[in-house]
């Protein structure tokens, strides 16, 4: 049994050694639903609904980096 914590609440979760990665597990405790991303070394991450959030994030981080680097143009 492979062992990871949750990065929500601590609690450690559980998964069988043939879990596939890219595989969705849910914290027994919080209920939040995570992404196996990798097995050796075990690591989980939340998990989005669809490739299209992945898409949005994308493009809020690029905004975000374009507004700041506008933010400290101003202040030169």
């Amino acid at each position: 049994m492979l062992r990871v914590e949750c990065p929500d609440c601590g609690e450690i979760v559980e998964l069988r050694e043939n879990t596939p990665v890219g595989s969705r597990v849910i914290c027994v405790e919080c209920g939040v639903e995570l992404e196996v991303l990798s097995l050796y070394p075990l690591e989980v991450d939340y998990a989005l609904e669809d490739e299209d959030d992945w898409e949005g994030e994308w493009e809020e981080d690029e905004l975000e980096e374009g507004a700041d680097e506008d933010a400290e143009g101003d202040n030169e």
